[in-house]
């Protein structure tokens, strides 16, 4: 588990926003990388917007494979909710969320 040092973005601390970069995934974090130029020195704020990018457009794609079968698909969201809520959470604590490919992808992003 690694802690990282977050930084103040205008009168918010950066594990604020990279919070909110979990809260509506995967839009609110599309937010931020659109906005990458004004927050990308802020690196712990984007590794949390391109992981919880990453793991909500994957979320949604799995969701639209598995149509309707209905158990297998409530799981599904079972374990999602728990993973926002769990991102969130390590974003709050200023540590990083680690997923194995994901976390690889969205490191190198930043």
């Amino acid at each position: 588990m690694k802690t990282v040092k977050a930084e103040k973005v205008k009168g918010t601390d950066e594990n604020v926003l990279a919070a909110i970069a979990w809260l509506l995934m995967p839009l609110s974090s599309i937010y931020f990388i659109l906005e990458k130029q004004k927050y990308s020195d802020k690196k712990f704020l984007m590794y949390n917007a391109y992981l919880s990018a990453a793991v909500g457009v994957l979320l949604i794609g799995v969701q639209i494979m598995l149509g309707f079968a209905f158990y297998l698909r409530s799981l599904i969201n079972l374990a999602a909710f728990f993973l926002w809520i769990y991102g969130m959470y390590k974003a709050y604590n200023k540590e990083r969320l680690e997923i194995p490919v994901l976390s690889e992808w969205a490191d190198k992003q930043v």
